[in-house]
Formats: C-alpha cells, sequence, structure tokens
C-alpha cells in the first residue's frame, strides 16, 4: 500500500547555493560529504541517471533526473535496486542573505509507513553532515 503523504525537510547552511550545488552533483565532492555512499552520473542533465552505490554492499540504486536548474533545483525519480516502485525527490536550495542558504528536501510516493520512516531519518541525517561538510574549514 502506497503512502501518499510527503515529506519535506530543510535546513539553512552558511554556504552559498553554488557550493552547495558543487556537493550534490560533483562525484569527489560528493564522495568527500557522504563517505558511506558513491554517486556517479555522465550526464546531468534531463534525463540523465544517476547511480548511488553503498559502501560496502552490492547495493546499487538509480535515478533519472526529472528537472535541472543550475545552483537552485534537482529532482529525480529515486529506483531502489530490484524493485520497480520510485520515490520523487526534489531538492531546491535558495539563496538567504548573509551568504546563508536554505536547503529543502521533498520527497513523494513511499512505498509504506517503514520507508517514510527510513528516508525521513536518513534525509536528516544527510542534511546534517551536509551542512558540517560546508560550513567546516575546508577549500571547496
Amino acid at each position: 500500500m502506497k503512502v501518499t503523504n510527503s515529506l519535506k525537510l530543510n535546513i539553512y547552511i552558511h554556504q552559498s547555493c553554488e557550493k552547495i550545488w558543487d556537493v550534490l552533483t560533483k562525484e569527489e565532492l560528493f564522495c568527500d560529504c557522504f563517505k558511506f555512499l558513491k554517486i556517479k552520473c555522465n550526464n546531468w542533465q534531463i534525463g540523465g541517471k544517476i547511480t548511488f552505490k553503498s559502501q560496502n554492499s552490492n547495493i546499487i540504486d538509480f535515478a533519472i533526473i526529472t528537472e535541472l536548474q543550475t545552483f537552485k533545483k534537482l529532482a529525480y525519480k529515486y529506483h531502489k535496486m530490484n524493485s520497480n516502485d520510485f520515490q520523487l525527490i526534489v531538492f531546491d536550495i535558495y539563496s538567504i542573505e548573509n551568504n546563508y542558504s536554505k536547503i529543502c528536501i521533498t520527497g513523494k510516493n513511499f512505498r509504506d509507513k517503514d520507508e517514510y520512516n527510513h528516508s525521513k531519518t536518513a534525509w536528516n541525517l544527510m542534511l546534517e553532515t551536509l551542512k558540517i561538510y560546508l560550513e567546516t574549514d575546508k577549500k571547496l
């Protein structure tokens, strides 16, 4: 039974939209930020395929990009390995004042309550990890 509720999470980060975008879309920066997950995408445009591989696992999920606005929005259909179901996931990035940005993750089409709760926990951790990574004294 599908859970049609949408999940929306956000966080404010003291960094530019461009830097946030780079971490989300540049393989090297993404992998440096999220040590447990690797991404690969040869075609960052609508219809492009992103693969996600969990560290120390044979699980490879993929997504098909449905919307792309550089530095502002990345949307895709996320397919878990060996499943015909997908989640609709959207990252919206907003510029705030004084070099702050707001990033929102919205998800829809959850398979069930467990998948909804798992996504909520994982995405909160992802946002916190992204914030720490971008606000530390690193050269990006």
